[in-house]
């Protein structure tokens, strides 16, 4: 992410990683996600309709978890109106956390 600095250029700095103490409720979402794309890929909308969930929170969610590398984009789909829909997947590494 670049950020504008008061020496008049463009700095790289890192996003901090989400924890359970800073936004209880976003880590709380976040396995969640990772729970259901573990039982198989999925769309957006599919995590949306499984999760209860709105569309602006699945889209944080997913921009978090694919930064971390917990997830990936698996392959595209054509939606029902044409549209191409990214298919989400779990990369595996957040297994042995939800199954402990």
């Amino acid at each position: 992410m670049l950020f504008w600095s008061f020496s008049g250029n463009f700095t790289q700095m890192n996003a901090p990683q989400i924890t359970n103490i800073q936004y209880p409720l976003m880590a709380q979402d976040m396995q969640r996600v990772i729970a259901h794309l573990q039982k198989g890929p999925a769309t957006t909308g599919e995590i949306i309709r499984a999760l209860r969930l709105t569309v602006i929170r699945v889209n944080r969610l997913l921009v978090e978890l694919r930064e971390q590398g917990s997830i990936y984009r698996s392959s595209y789909k054509t939606s029902e109106r044409g549209d191409v829909v990214n298919v989400w997947a779990c990369t595996g590494k957040d297994s042995e956390q939800l199954t402990e």
